[in-house]
């Protein structure tokens, strides 16, 4: 168990040092999308002069733009059949997945990825079946991101 554990937070340091640049810049990303653009020193500086560090967000209604063209663009599913013998098993598949999607809200996981993609560059959808009798099988949901605090 030991063995395995250690191998586990040699894997898990590993990734956090490879990813720990490329998340610094999601999150300057994210806060230019939240009108966090000026650096602390040249605010400061500006504020000494007696002005106010103003912004222009030009960011933030370009990608809500782009999230909300993806939102009123829904795609549903179609299994198309093969064969003219495969036309009944592809409608009960489209409609399988339909109700998968329905009960999971999927749409909703699939727009919120989006946006995370948008604003950071990185969005993340989890697809996957759990063995809680007491919740769904399937599911689906997005998934949660971590920056490293600027």
């Amino acid at each position: 168990m030991r063995k395995e554990h250690r191998r586990l937070l040699e894997w898990w340091y590993f990734e956090r040092e490879k990813q720990a640049e490329n998340r610094f810049q999601q999150s300057i990303d994210a806060d230019y999308y939240d009108n966090l653009q000026w650096d602390p020193d040249d605010a400061e500086i500006v504020r000494s002069r007696g002005q106010m560090p103003l912004v222009y967000n030009e960011v933030a209604p370009m990608c809500d733009w782009l999230i909300g063209t993806e939102r009123r663009a829904k795609a549903d599913w179609k299994v198309l059949p093969r064969t003219e013998d495969d036309v009944q098993i592809a409608d009960v598949k489209t409609k399988v997945l339909k109700y998968v999607a329905d009960i999971n809200r999927a749409a909703f996981a699939r727009s919120r990825a989006f946006a995370d993609a948008i604003k950071s560059g990185v969005g993340w959808v989890d697809d996957g079946v759990q063995d809680d009798e007491e919740e769904r099988r399937v599911y689906r949901r997005e998934a949660v991101r971590l920056y490293f605090g600027r």
